[in-house]
């Protein structure tokens, strides 16, 4: 609005300084003259390269979501082909899959329903990600990664993806898989939806998603990934249970060692 009225009023002055104010003749206002165009040019030259970012962002945000369609339009064709694969086929596209990230936590022979989840979990994670670009939040959650899985470099990718920060960190237990979630108190369930379906995605089996048992102060934007051996007998979480994750989160209230979420 204010650009609205600002360009116009500009105009207006420099229309009126032609009219009444003649550099030939009346030298000693010149510098009006002068100082109404250097604004006029000046506002213009902001305002279009304002112009240009928005329409820069506004492609960007266009190009994300038809490369969102077209990774889910290849998930379908995945899906249709599954049913009828052979062992040797499934085993082409699990190593294709592989390449983009989908079950990359996973080594060997992978099942029918193992693919099933994790192009589920792909499609699902779309949408999230097409959600955390179109809405992000004004405080970026922090992911610390507690694993030692398979090609944890990509799950690592692409969980920056969502714009979520990542710190490296060791594992504290190194003989259990990633089986859980922990998120501070401040950290939007849409961040913990995104990094549950990244790693269902990657092929992990994920048995909790929960607050950290004192989520606040240091902790309140962070989320750890890890391994908790109290969950080892609990059941695998499927795609339909993280989409369907409400307020409040569970919290992880066991004082007993043998998870992170502490």
């Amino acid at each position: 609005m204010f650009r609205n009225v600002l360009l116009p009023f500009i105009s207006l002055m420099s229309g009126l300084a032609g009219l009444y104010i003649d550099p030939k003749t009346d030298k000693g206002k010149t510098w009006i003259v002068i100082a109404i165009l250097c604004a006029s040019a000046i506002t213009t030259g902001i305002y279009g390269y304002k112009d240009n970012r928005d329409a820069y962002e506004a492609n960007k945000k266009v190009d994300h979501q038809i490369e969102l369609a077209q990774t889910a339009q290849e998930t379908s064709s995945v899906q249709l082909g599954l049913a009828t694969s052979s062992q040797q086929e499934l085993d082409l596209i699990v190593a294709g899959l592989r390449e983009r990230g989908i079950l990359a936590a996973t080594t060997g022979q992978v099942s029918k329903n193992q693919v099933q989840q994790s192009l589920f979990a792909d499609s699902a994670r779309n949408r999230e990600l097409q959600t955390l670009a179109l809405n992000p939040s004004a405080q970026h959650s922090t992911i610390e990664y507690f694993s030692k899985d398979v090609d944890r470099e990509v799950v690592a990718k692409a969980l920056v993806e969502g714009g979520l920060k990542f710190s490296n960190a060791t594992a504290r237990i190194i003989d259990d898989p990633t089986n859980s979630i922990w998120a501070g108190d401040k950290v939007p369930l849409a961040d913990v939806r995104f990094v549950a379906l990244t790693l269902l995605r990657a092929g992990v089996q994920l048995h909790a998603v929960r607050r950290f048992q004192k989520g606040s102060g240091s902790k309140e934007h962070l989320i750890e990934i890890g391994a908790d051996r109290k969950m080892d007998d609990a059941a695998t979480l499927t795609v339909q249970q993280i989409e369907d994750l409400n307020e409040p989160l569970p919290r992880d209230t066991s004082k007993a060692p043998g998870g992170q979420g502490s």
